[in-house]
């Protein structure tokens, strides 16, 4: 297997495992409706964080610490197969034609491996403007307050609330609009601030990270949008938590932020924006954040030890299923050793390898039984 081609087939297993921890999390949504539990948003976000981690952590443990798996050759073969298989089942006219048949196999995974990385470079680009936009947003915007390490700001160049930042600088910008309700604007700042404590910055980067190298899977799009939309829903439920900040007021400045909302803005950033891309469907999200605020149980909680160590389990399973060692390497070592041994062999008949006798002794002449045989 050439480096091209393992790559490409490491690249294919982690989208397999993003989309095992997909169907994993919509069991845990399926199965906790048809028992009925009311479990909060935050043991949701606990849920799909994990689920996405051991996605992406878990085949790196397992390489790293050389775990083999009996069932990976399996997925080896299988592409391996369709190549051999079709340069067996062709009838070659000649030696040209064979030679053209292993050139097509062996650029083949080398093109589809630029086509990757072109889509990348792509996705890339487009990121490096959001994030060119965000800067200019913040440069231009004006100092309201300091919290902390976290710096408020307050701009007019934008319309929905925002916080950003991934070092030791966190920046909350608030539109100007927005300043006009003190009560709104108070609310829209603990809302902002509970994503930072939660730490939603890093996992909405790396959500990001993986949409763009991902780019063509649908499975790493849904992803972003599930913890963009856990998120919002779990620093919804923290907010209203607190004794001092009504509901209903709550439900209104989210209502009244929804106005402003626009599709696919800053996607750098945690925003109270509905994200959807029609009216439609954020109208929808809006609808559903609004009833999950108006239905919050107090005794919500999440799934008990048991229920997270399952679906670990299986995701475990998994990653060495898909890329616990082969037996590619040990099969090569006991050839090498074959070989060797081969080799070590006595050339001549008549002499005995230095093996069978003491250590240490020269090689002696052993007679050969035949050789009297012809002797006048």
């Amino acid at each position: 297997m050439t480096a091209v081609e393992a790559i490409l087939i490491g690249y294919l297993k982690l989208n397999l495992m993003l989309l095992a921890a997909w169907l994993l999390w919509q069991g845990y949504k399926i199965g906790s409706g048809v028992a009925g539990l009311h479990w909060s948003a935050r043991a949701g976000v606990q849920v799909a964080r994990l689920l996405l981690l051991s996605a992406l952590l878990l085949p790196l443990l397992i390489v790293v610490t050389g775990v083999s798996s009996p069932w990976s050759d399996l997925i080896v073969e299988s592409f391996h197969g369709a190549g051999s298989a079709a340069l067996l089942a062709s009838p070659a006219a000649g030696n040209v034609t064979a030679a053209s048949s292993i050139q097509t196999v062996t650029v083949l995974p080398l093109m589809l491996l630029m086509l990757l990385m072109l889509g990348c470079a792509w996705q890339l680009l487009k990121l490096q403007q959001d994030y060119r936009q965000l800067r200019i947003v913040i440069s231009n915007a004006s100092v309201l307050k300091h919290i902390g390490h976290v710096r408020v700001l307050y701009s007019d160049d934008i319309k929905i609330p925002l916080a950003t930042g991934l070092l030791a600088s966190k920046y909350i910008v608030l539109p100007g609009a927005l300043l006009l309700s003190q009560q709104h604007m108070l609310l829209t700042l603990k809302h902002e601030i509970q994503h930072i404590r939660a730490g939603d910055l890093y996992y909405l980067v790396l959500t990001r990270l993986l949409k763009i190298s991902c780019f063509w899977n649908p499975v790493a799009k849904a992803w972003f949008e599930i913890l963009y939309q856990m998120q919002e829903l779990a620093c919804d439920e923290a907010v209203t938590e607190q004794k001092s900040v009504s509901r209903l007021a709550y439900a209104e400045c989210l209502y009244s932020v929804a106005t402003n909302s626009v599709p696919g803005a800053y996607s750098l950033c945690t925003t109270m924006n509905i994200w959807g891309d029609c009216r439609r469907e954020r109208t929808s999200k809006l609808r559903q954040r609004i009833t999950a605020i108006c239905k919050q149980a107090s005794g919500a909680s999440g799934p008990n030890t048991l229920g997270r160590s399952l679906p670990m389990f299986l995701m475990s399973v998994l990653a060495v299923f898909l890329f616990g060692a082969t037996g590619e390497v040990n099969s090569n070592e006991a050839s090498e050793q074959t070989e060797f041994a081969g080799r070590a062999e006595p050339i001549a008949v008549g002499w005995e390898s230095p093996s069978n006798g003491p250590t240490g002794l020269a090689p002696r002449f052993r007679p050969d039984p035949d050789f009297g045989r012809f002797r006048h």
